[in-house]
């Protein structure tokens, strides 16, 4: 018989070696997901403060130049 025609045998796994066991403990998961809660947490909230920084410059520039256009009209 040639190799290609050889049965090919697929090794079994016992249960034992289905189970899955996670590679870090379950209390440094846990850890972990509360860090990511945390930093996405951090992340909405710098955006949040961005945009507000964003608002106060445009409401600023437009009251400047309103200005300018008002004493632009008196001289």
């Amino acid at each position: 018989m040639s190799l290609k025609t050889q049965p090919r045998n697929k090794p079994r796994l016992s249960a034992f070696e289905k189970t899955y066991i996670p590679v870090s403990p379950a209390g440094l998961a846990r850890t972990h997901r509360i860090i990511r809660i945390k930093h996405g947490k951090e992340i909405q909230f710098m955006k949040i403060c961005s945009q507000i920084r964003l608002g106060d410059f445009k409401t600023k520039r437009s009251d400047n130049q309103r200005e300018e256009r008002r004493l632009k009209r008196l001289n």
